[in-house]
């Protein structure tokens, strides 16, 4: 009977203690989980986070999706870079009854890779290499850690072991971060700039950082602490399909700086004859946009008033006295013809725009108000640009950064505007 008692007792001690043991993993973010823990992420300029196998992560940031000798199936895999150069990722297996740290071991083998093993503050660190490729690999519970380096793998050891700060006590990470439901989302710093904008890089669009992103199907959108509006555009900028380039600004006088600094003048100025470093318009503080419809036509269009309006139409006459103009009525709106040797342009006149092009069938649409309009209104950019305007770009040598999109998109739409003291950005990309 006091042996029955005995072992009655022990096994009730060895529950309280699993239990009680338990509570304590779990109060401390060792718990079984299907999420790794963000208390043992180590500090990096670039974490993503990739749930289920969306494969996002190779087409948005192919640096940092190393292939690794097996595709691993997991509910969620946390890449990390740092120093450029310097990848690992954090991913769980599919249960297996094979230890995690032989599955590793055996997937290198497997893929004819020669492997050393060792300890490390408790730690198995795999060193596995080949002629082509050399990677570092560890596990801790049911996770595998997989990097480029051996400080790679140690960062997170550090971190797990408490013995380096983690990536959320940044300050920035906290204000920044937040849980998401998108199948990819992450951080960037500064750092993580040249990986971040690898399948990333829009003409005209400077990224602050550090920035919160999250993708969602074909939506890309960035919260950044950095870099407020410089204004709301009052209006919807109008919807020119197929156009290589749109730009709208609460100012078109920014416009004009861009458009300066790019050497795009070289195309109206000095190709199509228009006097645009002289048109005071172009300088205007009002919101507006301009359009490259091809690699020879263009439109600009402006808020105005009809005094702006007969302001405008008098200087061009002055820029251009040789000129022949005409004027039609173009459902009750003027729009008039200016013709040279050199060039020929169209300007319609409204209660509310004044619009320029040398196309004279899109001043028509927007008369006829037959032109679409895309919903940015109150944004303090829009951009609209496709692949076409690349080659538009070495054709006149512009200077500017050419478009670099993931590769499943050929063009992209991007709005900007502040919401909760924060930059919002987001990205459409078209097929």
């Amino acid at each position: 009977m006091r042996r029955i008692i005995v072992w009655a007792l022990v096994i009730l001690l060895v529950i309280g203690f699993v239990y009680t043991g338990n509570n304590l993993l779990k109060a401390n973010g060792f718990s079984e989980s299907e999420v790794f823990p963000m208390q043992f992420v180590p500090k990096s300029d670039l974490c993503v986070i990739e749930t289920g196998n969306s494969h996002y992560t190779q087409a948005l940031f192919p640096s940092i999706s190393v292939s690794y000798p097996s595709d691993i199936n997991s509910a969620q895999t946390i890449y990390l870079l740092q120093k450029e150069d310097s990848v690992s990722c954090i991913t769980k297996p599919e249960s297996t009854d094979i230890e995690l740290k032989d599955l590793l071991l055996a997937d290198f083998k497997e893929n004819s890779f020669d492997t050393t093993l060792e300890w490390e503050s408790g730690f198995p660190l795999i060193e596995a290499s080949n002629l082509n490729k050399r990677f570092f690999a560890s596990c801790w519970r049911n996770w595998a850690f997989l990097g480029t380096d051996r400080q790679a793998i140690e960062r997170i050891f550090a971190t797990i072991l408490q013995k380096t700060e983690p990536i959320k006590n940044d300050t920035d990470f906290q204000q920044l971060w937040k849980n998401s439901n998108a199948p990819l989302y992450g951080i960037v710093y500064k750092n993580g700039e040249s990986v971040f904008t690898e399948k990333l890089k829009i003409p005209f669009v400077n990224f602050s950082y550090p920035i919160f992103f999250e993708f969602d199907k074909n939506i890309l959108t960035l919260s950044g602490l950095t870099g407020a509006p410089t204004g709301t555009l009052f209006f919807n900028p109008f919807d020119f399909d197929g156009a290589p380039l749109e730009i709208a600004e609460p100012e078109l006088g920014q416009i004009k700086n861009f458009i300066n600094e790019s050497g795009l003048q070289i195309i109206i100025s000095e190709k199509l004859g228009f006097p645009f470093n002289k048109f005071s318009a172009f300088s205007s503080m009002n919101s507006g946009e301009f359009v490259l419809l091809s690699k020879n036509e263009f439109a600009f269009v402006l808020k105005s008033t009809p005094i702006s309006n007969s302001i405008y139409e008098t200087e061009l006459q002055n820029l251009l006295p040789l000129a022949k103009t005409s004027k039609e009525n173009i459902n009750n709106f003027a729009l008039i013809t200016f013709e040279n040797v050199n060039t020929k342009f169209y300007t319609l006149e409204m209660p509310s725009l004044f619009a320029i092009s040398n196309n004279k069938d899109v001043l028509e649409k927007i008369a006829n108000k037959q032109a679409g309009r895309v919903n940015a209104g109150n944004s303090s950019v829009f951009l609209s640009v496709n692949s076409r305007f690349n080659d538009i770009a070495n054709l006149y040598s512009l200077n500017v950064t050419p478009l670099t999109l993931p590769d499943f998109a050929t063009s992209c739409v991007l709005t900007q505007k502040k919401r909760d003291d924060k930059l919002i950005t987001e990205i459409t990309f078209g097929k």
